[in-house]
């Protein structure tokens, strides 16, 4: 039967349609490969392990193999029963161990589910990969997922984090993130330096939670030195404030003494991820061209619209102005459209809603807003034995992870 036969037998894998063409050169038998690819055909019965086994094996790998055969099968049909991959390693391992590969193998991996997992042996890594990428357990359904579901490439798999002794995890995505978040809250900071007077007093309020916890928070100090007042107050950010009739609290009473006191410019400061949408992989792009502002602002900006009526407070009139990394003309306040003009500077006192979140495609996207959602979370990674889910952490432990990790970034980003 000629090689195209057996290939089709096989399912014309692209790893092997592409290794024939690389193995065509000198020295490669036809009959060779061929008789190899019907052995193939006779021992991989599993369709499911077939698609893995040519979905992982690499182009070196099968090159060789199609050029100079093992002198048996049985090695592929240790790896079909055991659900193992042909990687390098593996691969190596069993041609070297020929008729104990299996007894030797079954040894290794009890001996890493025991707690003698080493993820610098590059063995015990693959060996863990063929777990995962073909029966590993799934908390989300509880259930082994099946194959195509567990595709994440050997090399991110051999990068996840080390488990053992970590209260608090963190992915490379959330760095990531964290990182982008702490530009944006960069971004505030140089807008506050030039809203310092020192005519005026300046005060910035950090709405709970996104504001405080993701914007001022990891900046407080640097605002503490240019003489800000600071602090943390709550309209909590809720569909609730779309509606126009509804009535809302009022700021809290030490917030408000202190307005009554100082007279103070304020700039309240919040984020969200309402400017984008989002796709499976939580990858967000703006929804248009409008710049949106979190439906919790209306909080505030009905209670300074109550603080201009209330004159026996003696406080100065507060003119609405908003400000975000980057302004459009269209303004959205939760799901209402807002038409303002920029304050120019009348002599009244300002009142600025700040959105930290930007639209650009280095924008966070308010990536950890509802950061509970971000704590409580499966993790995937190694321990001593081997590959686990582990819960990221507590919510409270899991943003102070987070704001420690954004002042090191603004901390090198002011250098």
């Amino acid at each position: 039967m000629a090689i195209d036969e057996h290939v089709k037998r096989l399912g014309n894998p692209d790893t092997l349609v592409e290794a024939l063409k690389a193995a065509g050169s000198p020295g490669f038998s036809n009959f060779t490969a061929a008789d190899f690819l019907r052995g193939l055909n006779l021992v991989l019965k599993n369709e499911e392990y077939r698609a893995l086994f040519f979905k992982h094996i690499s182009a070196a790998d099968l090159v060789g193999l199609l050029k100079e055969p093992p002198v048996s099968l049985s090695y592929f049909e240790t790896l079909q029963l055991m659900m193992l991959l042909p990687t390098p390693k593996i691969l190596s391992f069993v041609f070297a161990a020929g008729t104990d590969a299996k007894s030797d193998l079954e040894g290794i991996i009890n001996g890493i589910h025991s707690g003698g997992f080493n993820p610098s042996d590059r063995l015990h890594l693959e060996l863990e990969y063929s777990r995962y990428a073909t029966r590993f357990y799934s908390p989300f359904f509880e259930t082994t997922i099946p194959f195509p579901y567990c595709d994440m490439p050997f090399e991110s798999f051999a990068k996840l984090p080390f488990l053992d002794g970590q209260e608090v995890i963190l992915t490379d995505r959330d760095y990531r993130e964290a990182e982008k978040t702490a530009k944006e809250a960069l971004s505030v900071l140089n807008f506050v330096k030039g809203k310092v007077s020192p005519a005026v007093p300046l005060m910035v309020i950090g709405n709970m939670r996104y504001g405080s916890l993701f914007v001022v928070k990891p900046i407080e100090d640097y605002l503490a030195e240019l003489g800000v007042k600071v602090v943390h107050d709550e309209y909590v950010s809720s569909s609730d404030f779309d509606r126009t009739d509804k009535r809302v609290g009022d700021i809290s009473k030490g917030t408000l003494d202190w307005i009554a006191e100082n007279a103070p410019n304020v700039i309240v400061v919040d984020g969200t991820s309402n400017n984008h949408v989002f796709d499976e992989w939580e990858v967000g792009k703006p929804i248009d061209d409008a710049v949106r502002f979190p439906a919790a602002m209306l909080g505030y900006i009905y209670a300074f619209r109550d603080l201009n009526r209330y004159h026996e407070l003696k406080v100065p009139h507060y003119e609405l102005n908003f400000w975000a990394p980057e302004m459009r003309e269209r303004v959205f306040v939760g799901e209402h459209e807002v038409r303002y003009k920029p304050v120019v500077g009348d002599g009244s006192r300002e009142l600025t809603i700040v959105c930290s979140t930007s639209l650009g495609p280095e924008s966070s996207h308010g990536y950890f807003d509802n950061p509970e959602k971000r704590a409580r979370r499966f993790v995937l990674g190694f321990t001593s034995s081997g590959l686990k889910w582990r819960m990221a952490a507590s919510t409270d432990d899991f943003v102070e992870a987070v704001q420690q990790h954004m002042k090191v970034v603004i901390a090198e980003l002011l250098r």
